[in-house]
């Protein structure tokens, strides 16, 4: 998951753009790692309903973080390809999120970690967004 945040800023270093850019492709990378760092705290100490709501909790609000500072910084461009990149690393990062919550029905139902990779809701693939544009691993 962090090779999409990370190849997006790959990206916009490669378009050599103005600060703003890069910074905000920067902020949102780190946001991004912060939500799957939030995912894999609740898988480790998610078995305590405290900690699961805590790391859920916190999941969540990365994740509409995530969506807005994306959201404005595609409202805030002038260029169409960069406005159609925002647009589906957005697509893609909800499609990420519907599939996280796919995986925490399958852990709250098997109360652990250790079988959730052979459930049909576990993300299992990755979406990364580069110049070349948005691709499934």
């Amino acid at each position: 998951m962090l090779v999409l945040g990370i190849a997006f800023i790959g990206f916009w270093l490669s378009l050599q753009g103005p600060p703003e850019p890069y910074m905000a492709a920067k902020s949102l990378d780190a946001d991004l790692g912060r939500q799957i760092n939030e995912w894999n705290e609740m898988l480790i100490e998610g078995n305590e309903p405290a900690a699961l709501q805590l790391h859920w909790g916190n999941f969540e609000n990365l994740e509409k973080r995530i969506q807005e500072e994306g959201k404005r910084f595609e409202e805030g461009s002038a260029d169409p390809r960069t406005k159609g990149l925002m647009e589906k690393f957005l697509a893609a990062h909800l499609a990420m999120g519907d599939a996280y919550r796919k995986g925490l029905q399958a852990f709250r139902k098997s109360g652990s970690a250790s079988d959730l990779s052979a459930s049909p809701g576990w993300p299992g693939r990755t979406t990364t967004l580069s110049g070349r544009g948005l691709r499934n691993r």
